[in-house]
């Protein structure tokens, strides 16, 4: 029972119990004895008109009027403040100068540069990252066929399968292309990452793939490997001038003479490379001053192509493919760029003169 009621009760039972107690009996008074008298015969008494008799109970109330209803104040919803996660922690810059760019390496991940070519992997592997810089080309390729191309290449050499998303366009800082996300499996685990492929201003090409291994956690990639892919190549800047760095100089010794190996395996196995040492920087140019001394056992003018690098052991390898007029079958040659030793000529060619390389 509402306060309210029970109060309205309460009064009303108060007024009832004060008026009981102030009424008093009246006192009786003597009657006269009755005195014969004629009664008349009754005439006909019209019927009382009827009144109504209000409840003594019943008040008049009026009825209640409508109360506008109370126009609801807007309360705005709290702003939720964003709390900025901190990205992966980025190194001092470096040059990549065959492959045209520069980038910061991720603090805590290990990386190293080959060619034009930058690995970047943490010490359990289950991130890898390869960015290839590739130099401007005379003939453009279509680069659909060209992403679809290096996909197919890294699972093939992964021993399994990649599908990709809807192809969506992207960028690597001003270079504008192609970025689809993976989905599959490598060296018989699961994996999920991204590739993208972009081309500068300068029509140099660039292409990036990672992937993370989720062999223990299938969100490793969204938590761990996609914050350190984006650091990375949001660090990445294309050096127009990287590629245009003056060649080493060359010493030829004073002998001339070309020297012809006698060792089978020099050269065409990987436990047993040509040594022309140089690294990253010098490399690549040393190189091509080996080959372009080469010739095939006649004297035939030899054409070249490198095929691309490999780790082994403590080093890495780049593969050149050889060929001459004339010969059997194409000869794949392994190169140290890493390592120096007095070049020599592999079995089956012969050179113009002395290797023009001497100790870097």
């Amino acid at each position: 029972m509402s306060s309210i009621r029970w109060i309205r009760i309460s009064v009303i039972v108060m007024v009832v119990l004060l008026a009981a107690c102030s009424s008093t009996p009246p006192t009786p008074t003597p009657q006269p004895e009755p005195t014969a008298t004629i009664t008349p015969e009754p005439t006909d008494t019209p019927e009382p008109t009827a009144t109504a008799t209000p409840d003594p109970t019943a008040t008049n109330t009026p009825e209640p009027t409508d109360t506008p209803e109370p126009t609801p104040t807007f309360t705005p919803e709290p702003t939720v403040t964003a709390t900025a996660v901190p990205g992966p922690k980025l190194g001092e810059r470096e040059l990549v100068p065959q492959g045209g760019y520069s980038f910061q390496p991720v603090v805590g991940y290990e990386w190293d540069v080959a060619d034009t070519q930058l690995f970047l992997s943490d010490e359990a592997g289950t991130l890898m990252i390869s960015v290839v810089g590739m130099p401007a080309a005379d003939v453009i390729p279509d680069p659909d066929e060209m992403f679809a191309e290096f996909i197919d290449i890294y699972a093939e050499m992964g021993e399994g399968d990649l599908e990709k998303s809807e192809v969506v366009k992207s960028a690597i800082g001003t270079a504008e292309g192609m970025s689809a996300d993976l989905t599959g499996g490598l060296f018989g685990s699961p994996i999920a990452g991204q590739a993208r492929l972009v081309q500068s201003p300068d029509n140099h090409w660039m292409f990036v793939i990672g992937f993370s291994n989720l062999y223990k956690n299938e969100d490793e990639w969204r938590d761990v490997g996609l914050p350190v892919f984006t650091a990375l190549l949001d660090s990445i800047i294309f050096e127009e001038t990287a590629v245009t760095q003056p060649k080493p100089e060359v010493v030829i010794p004073a002998d001339g003479e070309c020297i012809i190996t006698t060792d089978a395996t020099y050269g065409y196995t990987q436990d047993n490379p040509i040594q022309v040492g140089g690294d990253a920087w010098d490399g690549p140019p040393r190189e091509r001053a080996f080959f372009d001394n080469l010739l095939g056992p006649n004297g035939e003018t030899i054409t070249y192509s490198r095929d691309g690098s490999l780790p082994y052991g403590d080093t890495i390898l780049d593969a050149f493919s050889v060929t001459y007029p004339g010969i059997a079958e194409t000869a794949v040659i392994y190169v140290d760029e890493y390592t120096y030793s007095a070049p020599m000529v592999p079995v089956g060619f012969t050179c113009v003169t002395g290797f023009p390389l001497s100790a870097p």
